[in-house]
């Protein structure tokens, strides 16, 4: 069984992840550096159409944010190389993976019925998402804890603005998520 993890930054994923790992004994999932492209590649050949369905959401999206199209790629190929090698491990832990991307990747609205059509092309029976849920000033004081905000570097309004954008999307995926895989949600506050 796969699961992943879904929330916003600082809700508590990769401490969550650790602690299901240690608890059942489950590998967390890891990738590196140089298996990222490959793996990648792997998980989009195995998956046409849903790669090719979110490429596209990528670059629309990109397209009309350009600032960060070159990290929100990287994390895909990332993302996308975690599932891939949970799939080849025959499961794992994975605290940011290909649903995770959903909600990182829009800067606005995310479109629910596109990312619910994309999401319907995974295969759904070994997939089990941990929905975690906590306010924004406790994610925020989490991340400024660990020294490490997101989108810190673009300026506080900004990241401020960024912050409510990923809790108004996790509550608006929320539900596709829960129409699709088996969930769990937790309240870390």
């Amino acid at each position: 069984m796969i699961v992943e993890l879904f929330g916003p930054s600082g809700s508590g994923k990769s401490f969550f992840a650790a602690r299901l790992a240690a608890e059942h004994n489950v590998k967390p999932v890891r990738v590196r550096f140089g298996q990222k492209y490959l793996f990648a590649a792997a998980f989009a050949l195995a998956h046409r159409e849903f790669a090719r369905r979110i490429f596209a959401m990528w670059n629309d999206e990109t397209q009309r944010n350009p600032v960060l199209r070159g990290n929100k790629l990287y994390r895909l190929i990332s993302f996308m190389a975690k599932e891939h090698k949970a799939r080849r491990m025959g499961g794992g832990v994975i605290d940011e993976g290909i649903i995770q991307y959903f909600l990182i990747l829009y800067e606005g609205d995310a479109p629910v019925d596109a990312v619910r059509d994309c999401l319907a092309l995974l295969e759904r029976p070994d997939y089990f998402v941990c929905i975690i849920e906590s306010d924004v000033a406790t994610r925020f004081r989490r991340m400024e804890e660990r020294g490490k905000v997101s989108r810190w570097e673009l300026g506080e309004d900004y990241t401020r603005r960024w912050q409510q954008v990923l809790q108004t999307n996790a509550e608006r995926l929320k539900p596709v998520l829960t129409s699709l895989f088996r969930c769990e949600i937790v309240r870390n506050d």
